[in-house]
């Protein structure tokens, strides 16, 4: 019995996120960047963030300014 495949993403990556991933890959050894990607996506959606933890920052609306003292 073959295993299903699953549906295919796109998403567009800054290099601050590439950088993120690349470190994921170091840490804990994962093979690819997807697999470094869902291993993210598993452990913050168990908790092992804690809310409010500040690890989240929203990137800069399009057309907008990233300062944040305005």
């Amino acid at each position: 019995m073959r295993k299903k495949q699953a549906n295919a993403t796109t998403i567009r990556l800054e290099s601050v996120d590439r950088e993120a991933i690349a470190r994921i890959r170091e840490l804990y050894g994962c093979p690819s960047d997807a697999a470094a990607i869902k291993l993210a996506v598993r452990m913050v959606a168990r908790g092992a963030l804690p809310a409010g933890s500040g690890a989240f920052i929203p990137p800069p609306e399009r057309g907008g300014s990233s300062r944040t003292d305005q």
